[in-house]
């Protein structure tokens, strides 16, 4: 009687762990774990002169992200990181995501890559705003397939002063 009851406390602990498991294995899958190292917030193109505001001397770095894009999602989350890790692990604050998804058709999508004069998403746009429009100063477009993309992006990075320069 004895080991049939310690049989069945083992069974039952066994079950509480799986059960456990199970509960933090579908909560990390709901859960989306954020990669990022440029500003948090995604702002709709209509936010962004706020943000232009607030920079020094109305420049900033637009990055025409969306979130369902997976190459904006590696730029973002694994190109930008490995930057961020060989550089001491620094955050591109300066780096503003504009929600490309918000434009909901294909015409005000035409409009925000005319806007920021690219041809692809992802893109990371410097951008200065004057009185009338916008200067753009320098760009980094993404290149599907090219394994120049992390050499690209870092020189960009470095020709804007946004990691070290060696």
């Amino acid at each position: 009687m004895k080991k049939t009851l310690k049989i069945a406390a083992v069974a039952v602990a066994i079950f509480a762990i799986l059960a456990a498991l199970s509960l933090l294995y579908t909560y990390m899958k709901l859960q989306k774990v954020n990669l990022s190292v440029v500003n948090a917030k995604l702002y709709k193109e209509s936010e962004i002169t706020d943000v232009f505001e607030a920079a020094e001397d109305h420049t900033i770095y637009v990055f025409v992200y969306d979130s369902e894009n997976e190459d904006c999602i590696y730029l973002d989350e694994v190109m930008l990181r490995q930057i961020s890790n060989e550089n001491g692990e620094i955050h591109f604050d300066e780096i503003y995501k504009i929600n490309y998804k918000d434009s909901s058709s294909t015409y005000n999508n035409q409009i925000i890559k005319n806007l920021y004069s690219i041809e692809s998403i992802p893109a990371i746009v410097k951008v200065k705003k004057l009185d009338s429009g916008y200067d753009i100063l320098d760009t980094f477009e993404w290149s599907a397939n090219t394994k120049t993309d992390i050499e690209n992006l870092t020189a960009f990075l470095k020709r804007n002063e946004l990691i070290p320069v060696n």
